[in-house]
């Protein structure tokens, strides 16, 4: 989170703007009035320093809204504890929206330099975005806080773009997997087999090769109809690409595209 207006150096910060970043989430940085990072003049006495979010989600993700007000509660409790006078607000909107509208506002308004000083968005905004001056590195308050220690390692790779941190982990994406029980019995599953399978999967002794497997099993024995082993959320992203590449599958049919273009009258 980032102090506003006049509050920069009561409270130790820039005027930064503060990226939540998903997939997986992050936090980045930039400016929301100027192209440039400035320092901020003192606060006044008493002071409360509004921050105004932009999120994006459905009613049900509102935790990316309410995660910023309890931090901004959590930080005036430490403000108090040190005889800062000055408070933190936090003022937003959970916006439904699809992603592209989503993004061209946030860009828009950064180009207007009338951006929020919370955005949320995808760790695969944090080069473009940092390349048009749109968020501002937070090395500075990020390295050596005992805020983030508890931040897996390997996600700083994904907000880390020229050597700079740009954004800050703020939720990373799950992916569980729901079973049904009595499918597992009609493919020889002993009672044992089907209540040992959440420890067999937290412990890494049944992967995605066994599922297909397992799949493969069930339409043998005709439990379920062919290609109906297993689903997938209903809705499409990135997720399956990954998983149809990892096995040997192609985005494009290159015989048939070679073969269009060849074919194609002059």
């Amino acid at each position: 989170m980032t102090a506003k207006g006049k509050a920069g150096r009561a409270i130790g910060w820039r005027k930064i703007l503060v990226g939540l970043l998903l997939l997986p989430a992050l936090v980045a940085g930039g400016c929301a009035t100027t192209p440039k990072q400035e320092e901020s003049e003192p606060a006044g006495e008493g002071q409360t320093v509004t921050l105004t979010a932009m999120v994006v989600g459905k009613p049900t993700e509102r935790y990316r809204l309410e995660n910023l007000k309890a931090a901004a509660e959590r930080l005036n409790k430490k403000l108090a504890q040190e005889g800062q006078t000055v408070r933190v607000r936090v003022e937003g909107k959970l916006e439904d929206r699809p992603w592209e509208e989503y993004k061209q506002k946030f860009i828009l308004a950064a180009e207007a330099h009338k951006a929020p000083d919370i955005v949320l968005s995808g760790h695969e905004d944090v080069a473009p975005w940092s390349d048009a001056g749109h968020i501002l590195p937070l090395d500075e308050y990020v390295k050596d806080s005992p805020v983030y220690r508890d931040v897996f390692p390997n996600l700083w790779k994904s907000v880390t773009y020229k050597g700079k941190i740009w954004a800050i982990p703020q939720d990373v994406e799950a992916r569980p997997l729901y079973y049904w029980k009595p499918l597992l019995r009609q493919a020889g599953w002993t009672e044992a087999d089907v209540n040992a399978l959440p420890e067999k999967i937290r412990n890494g002794d049944f992967v995605l090769d066994d599922m297909l497997r397992t799949a493969k099993a069930l339409q043998d024995k005709g439990a379920v109809e062919p290609g109906m082993g297993f689903w997938t959320r209903p809705q499409p992203g990135p997720d399956f690409y990954l998983f149809y590449l990892a096995y040997g599958g192609e985005l494009q049919d290159r015989r048939r595209a070679s073969s269009s273009l060849t074919n194609r009258p002059s």
